[in-house]
């Protein structure tokens, strides 16, 4: 009985997470222009305030900005130019909680 009761939990526990990463999500229209110095974002939704950072391949942060909870609509980023693929990144509280990617069109 009592190893149930720790699977249940468990289980418990590992759904939660699953409920909350899906709270924490980018809608991206389309790739951008090399040396772009601006990433539109149609929607990004925070389960709670945090920040939004986009990285080059490298992992330099090259542009970022604050979002509040809930859905956040039209942004637009500032970055430094690249000819690199971008990684997005939504953290709480410096922790990573959703990444996604903008493909960045070399010509």
């Amino acid at each position: 009985m009592k190893l149930v009761k720790i699977s249940l939990i468990a289980a418990t526990i590992a759904a939660g997470a699953t409920a909350a990463s899906a709270a924490n999500y980018f809608s991206i229209n389309s790739g951008i222009d090399a040396f772009d110095t601006v990433v539109d974002l149609n929607v990004v939704r925070s389960d709670q305030a945090g920040v939004v950072q986009i990285l080059d391949a490298d992992g330099n942060v090259l542009g970022m900005t604050d979002v509040n909870a809930g859905a956040n609509q039209d942004l637009r980023v500032s970055i430094k130019p690249t000819t690199d693929d971008l990684t997005l990144q939504l953290l709480h509280g410096g922790s990573v909680v959703a990444t996604g990617e903008v493909n960045v069109d070399r010509f």
